[in-house]
């Protein structure tokens, strides 16, 4: 069991089409506004895109993350893994390393700690670590 394989579904960007929107609608009033001479609708269509672009960009980084997190709980849930929880993700070099560090307790009850290795593309190996 410490030469797992495991798949994770990747994240699918979908949900950024409401921001997307967003900001296509802020760019039609803000040129309506303009033509017009218009100031508060020109403003109106400024702000949409100020609000639609900081919306995309948080949605992309949490939603993102929230998903991959989910994935990989999932993942060792599913072999019998309780209570995951994964460290160094915060760590940009650790991400690029492909590595992230877990504990969690195992299926014979123990506390375990293990590394999910990337293998490239959706494939992860589970490594458990000794103590």
């Amino acid at each position: 069991m410490n030469d797992l394989i495991v798949t994770l579904e990747p994240w699918r960007p979908w949900p950024l089409l409401w921001p997307a929107v967003v900001l296509l609608v802020a760019v039609v009033v803000s040129i309506i506004g303009g033509r017009r001479s218009s100031l508060p609708v020109r403003e109106t269509g400024f702000v949409l895109f100020v609000l639609g672009g900081f919306a995309m960009g948080a949605m992309a980084w949490s939603m993102s993350a929230i998903w991959d997190t989910e994935q990989r709980s999932a993942a060792l849930i599913a072999h019998g893994y309780r209570t995951p929880t994964f460290g160094g993700v915060d760590n940009p070099t650790a991400i690029a390393s492909g590595i992230i560090e877990f504990h969690a307790v195992g299926p014979d009850g123990e506390r375990v700690r293990g590394n999910l290795v990337s293998l490239g593309g959706d494939e992860w190996r589970v490594r458990i670590l000794g103590d």
